[in-house]
């Protein structure tokens, strides 16, 4: 699971750093979900264990 949700942060971090102007946090969520599952063929099932270890040090 651990490795499933770093590719997520993956996504979900390049989104963040490219946002487009007014974007916010569920947009970029939504755009990392996109970017996601157009890689893997699949949707991310991890979303709840992401919200949690997100803003946790690494």
């Amino acid at each position: 699971m651990n490795t499933v949700i770093q590719r997520f942060c993956g996504f979900y971090n390049q989104t963040l750093s490219t946002k487009l102007s007014g974007w916010n946090h569920k947009n970029v969520f939504h755009e990392a979900m996109r970017l996601y599952e157009n890689e893997h063929k699949k949707t991310f099932s991890h979303v709840r264990a992401w919200q949690v270890v997100k803003d946790s040090p690494k």
